[in-house]
């Protein structure tokens, strides 16, 4: 990520702490701008990270469909959560879930047959 691209507002990706929004830029004795200081969503901390740790969070994002006999299935990954819309298998609508990790954080169903 240049330098250029940083600024305050912008959402980040970092390997350790996950994903967060860059609250202000710090510039080194030097007179460039080495550090960060991000608020990480998972862990509500404000840390200072060094620029090179960052990486916009649109390129750890990633969009996967993939069709099948019953519907098309989609996986939205963004660095940390994965929300997969599936087909239910029965024809009639699509099973949700969100993920951090292996760990299942929500699921829920969608339905024609359970309108009313």
């Amino acid at each position: 990520m240049g330098q250029h691209e940083f600024s305050e507002g912008v959402e980040v990706s970092h390997s350790q702490y996950g994903r967060g929004c860059i609250l202000d830029m710090i510039a080194s004795q030097t007179g460039g701008i080495d550090d960060a200081r991000v608020l990480f969503y998972l862990s509500g901390e404000e840390v200072t990270v060094p620029t090179y740790s960052l990486a916009p969070a649109s390129e750890v994002t990633s969009v996967e469909s993939t069709r099948g006999t019953l519907g098309t299935t989609v996986t939205i990954d963004d660095g940390f959560y994965t929300i997969t819309v599936e087909p239910d298998g029965e024809g009639t609508g699509y099973n949700l879930s969100l993920q951090a990790g292996n760990a299942i954080l929500d699921q829920a169903e969608l339905s024609s047959d359970k309108l009313f």
